[in-house]
């Protein structure tokens, strides 16, 4: 199935790029239709423009009220089969979470359900990690609900930690790791091998 994507992003989107190279490389039958991001600031707006690729910003201060129902209408018109958030800080809301429902992914940058929730984002998440013990995190790719990081996990990848690891160094290693998991995992949704509607 040929995949009609919009990113959400609020920061770098970097993670939107390797997935903009992925489409056009082939790798992922499918194409980005736009890029939305909720903060005017955010430094992906300016790549994702030189990739050509059409940007929308829904900030609060701008649009305080129904923001969702804006950003659902819009994707419905364009035709968009399925929404991706990378690196977006905020909890989707109705009714682009029903619109969409089941067809909205996130990437989190540890294992769940253990590292997620509420306020586990940025660099509290490779804090919480590092200070767990464990031996492994690594990102995770879910099904976007009502929760915070609560919905059905389609695909995650093991990253060592390792002796002396900050959350800086351990951050830097997942995000690489990402932008290959996202890739390969819109890809697989694309040929079938992943069912999501």
């Amino acid at each position: 199935m040929r995949l009609r994507i919009s990113v959400l992003f609020s920061g770098r989107g970097s993670n939107m790029l390797a997935i903009k190279n992925a489409c056009d490389s082939c790798s992922i039958d499918g194409m980005i239709l736009c890029a939305i991001s909720n903060r005017i600031e955010a430094k992906g707006i300016i790549s994702a423009q030189e990739k050509g690729l059409p940007v929308f910003v829904f900030s609060k201060e701008k649009f305080p009220r129904r923001r969702y129902t804006r950003i659902s209408r819009l994707l419905l018109d364009l035709g968009v089969n399925i929404v991706i958030l990378a690196g977006y800080d905020e909890l989707v809301k109705k009714p682009l979470l029903s619109d969409f429902k089941g067809r909205i992914l996130n990437i989190h940058p540890a294992p769940l359900p253990r590292f997620g929730g509420k306020g586990m984002y940025r660099m509290e998440v490779h804090k919480k990690v590092l200070e767990s013990g464990v031996k492994f995190s690594g990102p995770t790719i879910h099904v976007v609900d009502e929760n915070y990081d609560s919905g059905k996990i389609i695909a995650h990848e093991k990253v060592t930690v390792v002796d002396g690891d900050t959350p800086e160094s351990l951050a830097e290693r997942i995000l690489a790791v990402e932008h290959n998991l996202y890739p390969k995992t819109l890809a697989k949704i694309s040929r079938g091998e992943i069912q999501l509607f």
